[in-house]
């Protein structure tokens, strides 16, 4: 076994993964290429000038979409199940994120709004987690709770109510 073998992510053999779409694949990559042109070719003049490298913009976003690919490849390894079972905590995490912005110092002020967290060179916008982890957990609800949801005035009004806070 060669050392970079032994670098690799190891997988029980009884995990599959799912396969990758390429209708869904090409097109997505796609948006991905035309995005970082898009941000380096309309940002060049202004980085220039107020940053001194023509690159500076594009180089950022380029660390962003491997950061994003790193995660969007994580998640996309993780069973469904996984999702299914930690549907709550992302919720209570995404709750928590929209707390903390609000805490002095830790919420950044932005345009008279407190709604950023720094976290270290970057600025996230805790709303956004927040509703990413709301589909999860609403995702794993209604399949949980289908029937009720379907039948019931009570079993709707449920899952509205988290949505509402």
């Amino acid at each position: 076994m060669s050392a970079a073998a032994g670098l690799a992510l190891r997988l029980p053999r009884s995990v599959v993964l799912p396969a990758l779409d390429p209708l869904i694949l090409a097109p997505a990559l796609a948006l991905l290429v035309i995005g970082f042109i898009a941000i380096t070719s309309a940002s060049v003049e202004y980085a220039a000038v107020n940053y001194g490298n023509s690159f500076h913009h594009g180089g950022r976003h380029l660390v962003y979409m491997l950061v994003a690919l790193s995660a969007g490849t994580l998640v996309w390894m993780l069973p469904t199940r996984f999702w299914f079972d930690t549907g709550w905590l992302w919720l209570f995490a995404g709750l928590a994120l929209l707390a903390l912005v609000l805490i002095p110092g830790i919420g950044l002020k932005v345009n008279g709004g407190r709604r950023w967290l720094a976290l270290g060179p970057m600025t996230l916008q805790a709303s956004e987690f927040a509703k990413l982890f709301l589909v999860i957990y609403l995702a794993g609800y209604l399949q949980r709770r289908e029937l009720q949801v379907r039948s019931e005035w009570r079993g709707f009004v449920k899952p509205m109510a988290v949505v509402f806070i």
